[in-house]
């Protein structure tokens, strides 16, 4: 059956509740079957495979990879690129989810991508093969920042990683913010078994910077990636006393949340280590504050020069 092209946002909504939605449901079977890789990856690909029109960034962790996700955002965008953000769950608004320039996207916009979508799904409805709620809206977000023309794309993952519909991604940087329990009924009840789903989202040719993780966390990412580009920031209190040790602190205001970072060179190894360390106004948030994200900007804009950027996001916010 054909299916009708929406015409405006209220009828994107009603459609969009058509498709399993994950986040509302109290508990579900968490495996390939429920949550399959190759659905999502047959379906971007009938789209034209948007994804791989710019660079990703992926960020997953316990807590702080929302957080993280921003403060990325907002320094590329300091930078003068062009930023694609897609994170979840939204708060107000379902279009806050997905972000070019730091504004969400506008309804036209997003019927304008679902209805892009259609043909694809025609053939899918009614089988195992139909989307998810979830799995909809990252496709919707992809095609989005490809029509966008974004210089780089940013998503935070979902649920766990090893099977987030995100996972689909070729990141050109990844990160890890932090390890806890969380949704033990899905992804397991124990330290390692979590960061066992987490380590999923990372690639053996994907520079990975990993959050100050628990000792049982630590040891599974590290077996996991045995090989691989990985970065575990160290932090000021634990500093090699044999490295010279430089340190830069600067401050700028986002909404709401204040944040300052630390930057460390040195090592024996004569090694850049980076930690960005996050405070809110009631004092310092635990989760992700060890991120290294100039070592992403660096990653990704090598040109960028760290002073030049920090000034212009210190003007730009105060401007606001």
């Amino acid at each position: 059956m054909r299916m009708k092209p929406l015409t405006d946002f209220r009828e994107f909504r009603q459609f969009l509740a058509s498709f399993t939605n994950y986040e509302r449901l109290p508990t579900f079977r968490y495996d390939s079957r429920t949550l399959g890789l190759e659905r999502m990856r047959s379906f971007v690909h009938d789209l034209g495979d948007p994804q791989n029109a710019y660079p990703c960034v992926h960020v997953g962790g316990t807590k702080g990879k929302g957080t993280t996700t921003l403060m990325l955002e907002a320094l590329l965008g300091a930078d003068g690129a062009r930023v694609g953000t897609y994170t979840s769950p939204h708060i107000e608004h379902l279009c806050e989810r997905i972000r070019v320039g730091g504004a969400p996207i506008s309804g036209d916009d997003i019927v304008a991508s679902a209805n892009a979508t259609l043909a694809a799904l025609e053939r899918r409805l009614g089988s195992p093969d139909s989307p998810t709620f979830f799995e909809l809206m990252t496709a919707i977000a992809m095609l989005h920042f490809s029509k966008a023309a974004v210089d780089y794309a940013i998503f935070e993952v979902g649920l766990g990683g090893r099977l987030d519909a995100t996972n689909i991604l070729s990141a050109r940087w990844s990160a890890l913010t932090s390890v806890g329990l969380e949704h033990t009924d899905l992804l397991g009840d124990s330290l390692a078994q979590i960061a066992t789903e987490k380590a999923g989202i990372i690639r053996p040719s994907t520079p990975v910077v990993c959050g100050a993780l628990p000792t049982e966390a630590r040891e599974v990412v590290a077996a996991c990636l045995a090989g691989h580009t990985l970065e575990f920031p160290v932090p000021i209190r634990e500093r090699d006393e044999e490295a010279t040790i430089r340190v830069a602190r600067r401050w700028f205001m986002l909404p709401r949340l204040l944040f300052g970072y630390a930057a460390l060179r040195g090592g024996k190894r004569g090694n850049a280590r980076l930690t960005a360390t996050l405070f809110s106004r009631v004092g310092e948030i635990d989760a992700g504050r060890e991120v290294a994200l100039w070592a992403a900007i660096k990653e990704l804009r090598p040109e960028s020069s760290a002073p030049d950027l920090w000034a212009v996001l210190l003007r730009n916010q105060r401007q606001q």
